[in-house]
Formats: C-alpha cells, sequence, structure tokens
C-alpha cells in the first residue's frame, strides 16, 4: 500500500531527517534504467541541493531540465519523490553539486521485515501517547508486529513525522505495555476527522521484547480460531 505525503512541513521535516541521517538517494533521469546515488547536502524552501552523482559519467549525462525520479529507503520505509534538475552549482564549502526543485509531494510503503497483525476495530486496545512536547493523546491500535504499529488518532495530523514518542498500548487481558517509538508516517483521513500514525518501535528492552512476542503469539492465535479481521 502507497501513502502520499503532500504537506510541505511534513516533506521538510523528512528531507532533514534523510540529511541528518546521511542516507542515500537512489537517482533515476532520462528514462534510463540506471540508478545514481547521491545525498542530500542542502534546502531550501524552492530547491534542495544534492551531491555529485556515483558513478560520476552521471554528472555528464545529467542536463539542466531533466525530470528526476528519487527513491529513498530509510527506517523500513521505501520513499519516493519526482523533482527536476535545475542547474550544476557549488556549496559553500566549495565542492560541486546538484541544484534541483523542491518536491511537491512524497510517496512511501513499508518495506516490512516482519507480519504485522491487524485488529479489529471493536477490540482495540487503547493507546496513550507522550509526546517529546508534552502532548498527551489517547488513539487506538489498528495494527501491530515486532517492529512497529499503527495507531488511529481521533484529531488529524497530530504528531509531527519522525519525532520519537512514548506509547503505552493497554490490553484488556494482558498487562500495559509501556514502549518508545518512532514515527514514520502521519496521514489524515480523507472524510473523517482522524489520522494514522505509523510508528517504529526504538530501543526495546529485552523485557519488553519478550512481553511484546508474548502477546503477538497469544493475538494470532485468536485469529486463526476466529478468523483474521475483516
Amino acid at each position: 500500500m502507497t501513502d502520499t505525503v503532500s504537506s510541505a512541513d511534513s516533506i521538510t521535516a523528512l528531507l532533514k531527517n534523510f540529511q541528518q541521517s546521511r542516507v542515500p538517494l537512489q537517482v533515476g533521469f532520462d528514462k534510463k534504467n540506471v540508478a545514481h546515488t547521491s545525498y542530500l547536502v542542502s534546502m531550501t524552501d524552492n530547491w534542495l541541493h544534492i551531491d555529485q552523482l556515483i558513478p560520476k559519467e552521471g554528472n555528464q549525462q545529467l542536463k539542466p531540465g531533466d525530470d528526476l525520479t528519487i527513491q529513498v529507503s530509510h527506517g523500513g520505509t521505501l520513499y519516493q519523490f519526482k523533482s527536476r534538475h535545475l542547474s550544476p552549482t557549488i556549496e559553500e564549502d566549495g565542492f560541486p553539486c546538484h541544484k534541483i526543485a523542491f518536491p511537491q509531494q512524497l510517496d512511501f510503503s513499508e518495506q516490512r521485515t516482519s507480519f504485522r497483525v491487524p485488529i479489529r476495530r471493536e477490540q482495540a486496545p487503547s493507546v496513550n501517547i507522550l509526546t517529546h512536547d508534552g502532548q498527551r493523546l489517547h488513539a487506538q491500535l489498528e495494527n501491530i508486529s515486532d517492529n512497529g504499529l499503527c495507531i488511529r488518532l481521533h484529531v488529524p495530523q497530530t504528531i509531527s513525522d519522525t519525532q520519537l514518542v512514548h506509547c503505552e498500548i493497554n490490553f484488556t487481558d494482558f498487562e500495559p505495555l509501556s514502549l518508545d517509538a518512532q514515527v514514520r508516517y502521519n496521514k489524515a483521513a480523507s472524510q473523517i476527522p482522524a489520522s494514522r500514525v505509523g510508528m517504529e518501535f526504538s530501543s526495546l528492552s529485552s523485557l519488553t521484547r519478550k512481553q511484546l512476542s508474548q502477546w503477538l503469539m497469544k493475538l494470532q492465535r485468536h485469529h486463526i480460531r476466529t478468523g483474521l479481521p475483516a
């Protein structure tokens, strides 16, 4: 399933994360099935500076006006956006780079390494969220795996992308589970005032991971007996 981020603030937050984490960009252009590696060097509201392409032959082939398709794999999620090459340029440190247009949207899809167990809405455990700026939010669990979870908030776009939050999952027949998670995407529902927020677990203790595995096993066995949620 592919989703889209179109908010300029959310796109900026994601791009800054790519820049700070020095995540490689896979740059495609000129309708050739060849990906060139680069990195995000700097950015403004209107353009990005990306590093020289690898392999280096791509720098001579890339011309102003060329349409670009850029893919980024980060934190279990594959991001893709369209851009356009504006001009070759020189960064403040004197190194050559490429100036490209700021993207209007980012498409993304999860690259899951583990199966996410879905939850029936009427049986969904409540999730209490504490954000870094002190917000306390109430949500419902939509699905969960040993690597992450998806929650539904009843107010749209409340948690900013990429931030670390603390979650407490309140199971009806199991003791609460407390853990930290990194926000990976935040998408407002189209017709109702709600948001779906996907998160990746961060630095789980051995005890918390054991508790999570036990609950996932119990939930999967319940689904086998009663059928998967619709």
